[in-house]
């Protein structure tokens, strides 16, 4: 990392360099270069550079990095002009423009030889990423909860490379849609292409079938070419989003787009509000509501409200203020959100809304958690008196409910308790104990940091008294995980670490 506003420099990087040690490539063939980068070139910012040499001292560019605003991008470098060589360099560099802007990042490099054949599927996410979130026409954004009522026929995007040494002919993309375990059918991309070695392609498959029901979609895309995969191992991604419905069993209709795990945190002392952009393609739904998970660092005692806006940031609706309780913040500490009706339910129209959480007059600090990211539309930070509006690309857990929670009921009391993993971290196997106040079925899911479906298990019956399930988590790549039970109409969450 090169950041000239964070240690251990803080001051300028007017060139700013990372060599390696010398590489051997003798008896290699066809070796790549991958990894990521996080480059916004953003505040004067300049170039992001890799280099190659063959003798430590004179190098000369491989690839300039384009910037991408608020996010990681992936990058792909063919060097087999360097097979053979008994020895090379790396050389990533960036400057600073001469003045404090954004940082420089690289990360998850690896040199590998390339197969003659290897389609890659890289991501998928829900919905037309090619698409600009300013347009109403369609829906760009991936959601992670979506209504029934607002599911409908949509569209997955999907990212594949061409790894191997040899252009792809004829590559396409396709994608099945499941309904809790359940084929809806498959959507074809409209059209195959040809891929040079390195070429990475973006694929919209549209037209893939609407849930008939609510509970666990997932999306399941497969890149195939004409020529034979040498390694098919790595061409299938799935993107899960959750069909919601009325009902605390169903999400009470959430609506929204964030990862379900905090990553990150908006905080301010004055006043401002953390909205993310909604994509409503079916009129006449109701927003009777909005959920915000808190930081658990807020401050007892500060108002808060919900706001509804269109997309113009015309003000629809709010709720009542709020004032944080230490129940708030307690459930806010197990990412549990709070629920705050909208005082008039309005009716919808078909279009773009923002849904934000506002935080009112005050003395100490409010925070909003983050998970995940959109494109620059995709969410706002509206600071100050006059709402001066920043578009950011961490997403707000923010979320919209087109169905009434159940204010002034009592919630049902919870069924596991004592619930703890062994051991921790996790290598290769989990042990799950928990206590069961009643009978219940229970099942479990595995999501990573990104809240992506890893693993997950048929719910079983069990009865009341000690439980225990055992995972085999052998094929999970290290790294921070949550496990999810489930028990019926409820869940609960416990972090899950694997490490190797």
């Amino acid at each position: 990392m090169a950041n000239d506003d964070a240690a251990p420099c803080n001051c300028a990087m007017s060139d700013a360099t990372l060599t390696t040690a010398p590489i051997d490539l003798t008896g290699r063939a066809g070796v790549a270069l991958e990894g990521r980068a996080f480059h916004e070139m953003t505040l004067g910012a300049g170039e992001a550079r890799i280099e190659a040499s063959t003798d430590g001292t004179t190098f000369w560019p491989l690839i300039t990095l384009p910037p991408a605003s608020g996010q990681w991008q992936r990058f792909f470098v063919d060097l087999s002009d360097y097979d053979g060589q008994d020895a090379m360099w790396l050389r990533f560099r960036w400057s600073d423009g001469g003045g404090w802007s954004s940082g420089f990042a690289v990360d998850d490099l690896c040199l590998r030889e390339r197969l003659a054949h290897d389609l890659s599927m890289e991501a998928v996410s829900p919905g037309d990423a090619v698409a600009s979130a300013f347009d109403p026409s369609t829906r760009s954004l991936g959601y992670s909860r979506l209504p029934l009522e607002q599911a409908g026929t949509s569209s997955v995007t999907s990212q594949v490379l061409n790894r191997g040494t040899q252009a792809l002919t004829g590559v396409s993309v396709s994608c099945e849609a499941f309904l809790n375990g359940t084929s809806l059918g498959v959507a074809q991309a409209s059209a195959a292409v040809d891929m040079a070695p390195g070429d990475q392609m973006t694929f919209v498959v549209q037209g893939i079938p609407a849930p008939t029901g609510v509970g666990e979609l997932m999306l399941r895309c497969v890149a195939s070419a004409q020529q034979t995969d040498e390694d098919a191992t790595d061409n299938t991604l799935d993107a899960p989003v959750r069909i919601t419905g009325p009902g605390w069993d169903a999400g009470y209709s959430a609506m929204g787009c964030d990862g379900g795990i905090p990553q990150g945190v908006i905080s301010r002392s004055d006043n401002f509000i953390a909205a993310v952009r909604l994509e409503l393609t079916e009129p006449g739904s109701h927003a009777e509501g909005v959920s915000a998970v808190l930081d658990a660092s807020s401050t007892e005692g500060e108002f808060v409200r919900a706001i509804l806006f269109d997309a113009s940031f015309a003000f629809i609706d709010t709720s009542l203020r709020h004032a944080i309780t230490a129940e708030d913040l307690s459930l806010a500490s197990g990412n549990g959100a709070l629920y705050l009706p909208l005082a008039s339910a309005p009716e919808l129209p078909a279009g773009d809304y923002f849904v934000g959480l506002q935080r009112l007059t005050g003395q100490g600090p409010v925070g909003v958690a983050l998970s995940g990211h959109v494109p620059v539309g995709g969410a706002a930070l509206l600071e100050g008196l006059t709402f001066d509006v920043s578009w950011i690309t961490g997403c707000p857990m923010v979320r919209l409910h087109l169905a009434p929670f159940g204010v002034g009921l009592q919630e049902p009391q919870p069924v596991i308790t004592e619930a703890a993993i062994h051991p921790m971290p996790v290598s290769e196997s989990a042990r799950v104990e928990f206590e069961l106040a009643s009978g219940a079925l229970v099942g479990w899911t595995l999501l990573d940091i990104a809240g992506r479906i890893v693993l997950q298990g048929a719910p079983v019956p069990l009865s009341a008294g000690h439980q225990q399930l055992l995972l085999d988590l052998r094929s999970v790549a290290p790294g921070p995980h949550a496990l999810r039970l489930t028990m019926g109409d409820r869940s609960m969450r416990l972090p899950l670490v694997v490490a190797r």
